[in-house]
C-alpha cells in the first residue's frame, strides 16, 4: 500500500502518531477488527468522518469529487467487487478504509465504517 503490503510483510507502525496528528485520507493504518477477535490489520483511509464516500466504475468519489488512487496497481481495481459501492456517508467518530488489492480486502465495504477508537496506529513506510 503504497508500496503496497503483500501478505506477511513485517512493517513498522507509529503506534503515537494520532495523539498528536489526525488521521487523513490516504493513511494506511493498522485497526482492530471487531470481526476477527482484535485481530491487527491493515487498510488504507478512503474516507473520514462526514464525509460522503462512493465507489463508481473502479473510481473512489469522495463528496462527489474524484481521489485519484495511483497505489492501486494493475487490476486490483478491476475485479467485480470493486467497481460499484455506496454513497456512504462516514459517521461522526469512524474511518472508511479501503484496500489497495480491492478483491483481496475485507474493508469497509463489508464490514461498514470503522471507530477511530479501533485504529492503533499508521503504517509508516
Amino acid at each position: 500500500m503504497s508500496p503496497t503490503l503483500r501478505l506477511r510483510d513485517i512493517v513498522p507502525l507509529d503506534r503515537e502518531a494520532y495523539r498528536t496528528a489526525s488521521i487523513a485520507r490516504g493513511d494506511v493504518v493498522v485497526y482492530r477488527s471487531q470481526k476477527h477477535e482484535g485481530m491487527l490489520l491493515p487498510s488504507r483511509v478512503a474516507g473520514l468522518s462526514g464525509e460522503t464516500v462512493e465507489l463508481r466504475s473502479s473510481r473512489l468519489f469522495v463528496n462527489g469529487q474524484q481521489v485519484a488512487e495511483r497505489y492501486v496497481e494493475g487490476d486490483a481495481g478491476e475485479q467485480p467487487f470493486s467497481r460499484d459501492h455506496g454513497p456512504i456517508a462516514v459517521p461522526p467518530g469512524c474511518v472508511f478504509l479501503l484496500g489497495d488489492f480491492r478483491d483481496l480486502s475485507e474493508d469497509s465495504r463489508f464490514i461498514g465504517p470503522v471507530l477511530t477508537q479501533l485504529v492503533v496506529g499508521r503504517v509508516v513506510v
